[in-house]
This record gives C-alpha cells, sequence and structure tokens, in this order.
C-alpha cells in the first residue's frame, strides 16, 4: 500500500525528472553532434603547405596540397643573419615609407636568387674564352601575407627565366655524368634547406601551422 502511496504522490516529480534528464541528454548529444561536425567540416577544409622543388626548370615554390585555401599571416626569411626578416599583416600608417616597404622586399628576393645561383653557377660559366658570360636572369618572389593560396595552387617563389634556362639546359646536355649529378644535388639540397618560413591558417582560423615560431623563436 505504501509503495502504491509514494508512486501516486512522487509519480509526476519523477516523471518531470525523468523528462529533463532525457532533455539533459538529447541537448549534450546535439551539442556533440555539432562539434562532431565542426571538426569533420575543418577536416575538409584543411590547407597543407609545402616546398615543391622542379628540377627540370629549376623552380621553387610553395604549393597547397591540402583539401581548402590557406591563408598566409605572415612570412620570415633568415638569410645571412642569426635575426629573421618578418612580413606581416597590420594596417596601413600615414607613416608607412613605400621606398623603404620596396626595400624591405628586395631585402628577401635579392637574397632568394644569390642563394640558388651559387649552385647553379657551373651551367652560367662561359664554355671557352669565345663565349662572354651572360648575367643570369632569375626571378624571385615572395608570399604576401593575406595572401589566399587555394587548393592546388603553386607560388613560385624561385625559377630560372626562360632566356637563361635554354643556356643552362644546353650545358646540362654536355656535363659529365658526376658533374650533372653534383649540380642536381646542390640545387635539391639549397631548395630544401632554403630558409624561408610561413605562417599560415585555414580561412576559418580553427587551424593553423607556425613554421616561423618553430625557425624564429
Amino acid at each position: 500500500m505504501a509503495w502504491k502511496e509514494h508512486s501516486i504522490k512522487y509519480g509526476s516529480l519523477l516523471t518531470s525528472l525523468a523528462s529533463v534528464a532525457i532533455a539533459v541528454m538529447a541537448l549534450f548529444l546535439t551539442i556533440h553532434n555539432a562539434r562532431l561536425d565542426r571538426q569533420y567540416k575543418e577536416l575538409s577544409i584543411r590547407p597543407f603547405l609545402h616546398l615543391d622543388v622542379e628540377t627540370s626548370d629549376f623552380h621553387v615554390g610553395i604549393l597547397n596540397s591540402g583539401l581548402g585555401p590557406a591563408e598566409i599571416i605572415s612570412v620570415a626569411t633568415k638569410f645571412g643573419s642569426d635575426k629573421c626578416l618578418l612580413f606581416y599583416r597590420r594596417q596601413k600608417l600615414p607613416t608607412d615609407d613605400i621606398d623603404k616597404s620596396a626595400e624591405k622586399v628586395l631585402d628577401v628576393l635579392t637574397p632568394i636568387n644569390a642563394y640558388f645561383a651559387d649552385p647553379l653557377s657551373q651551367l652560367l660559366q662561359p664554355d671557352s674564352v669565345w663565349n662572354s658570360p651572360k648575367a643570369p636572369k632569375l626571378y624571385a618572389r615572395t608570399l604576401t601575407p593575406g595572401e589566399i593560396v587555394p587548393p592546388g595552387k603553386e607560388v613560385v617563389i624561385f625559377e630560372v627565366q626562360k632566356e637563361t634556362l635554354e643556356v643552362m639546359q644546353q650545358r646540362l646536355q654536355i656535363l659529365s655524368g658526376p658533374d650533372y649529378n653534383k649540380v642536381m644535388r646542390r640545387f635539391m639540397m639549397r631548395a630544401q634547406t632554403i630558409p624561408y618560413y610561413v605562417h599560415f591558417c585555414s580561412l576559418t582560423g580553427e587551424y593553423c601551422v607556425n613554421q616561423i615560431e618553430e625557425n624564429c623563436g
């Protein structure tokens, strides 16, 4: 009898508590599923930037082989110094000097050209005293903070211009096997160890890779 009385007395309360518990569980599952869905979507748009080196035309690029666009947050280089030269995005100020900004870019591009001209120098020397040496025509550029690199896109940061490339390819054909391999190894080694670091993120900002922090402190 007591059990029936307790059931009648507290039945509605127990039913309410059970309803609240079910609602809380349903809310938890909804939040959990939303988090999983957000994580899955983030994975589906995650970028991946890495060096791409090609010896057939001696170019070096930054390739996005990820699934989503990469936003460039900042770029740093470390040529001939213990300190990194850092480029980052900020609001333009009235006191900004355009000439100084251009000089800063040249401080990156000139060392990149010199960095790769050295291992390729054997291909740019004249064959005989009758051939006059020509200044190599090289091209370098840098990624820009705020730039978006789509998936599958490669941004070339160094390449040999057509006229110079034709001369180099002719020289390659007459090199001995050991000399040929030496040129290729030196170029690949330079490319793979280039002191060029990128901080990039997915467009949501949820996923980032900061090579600058790892290499510049």
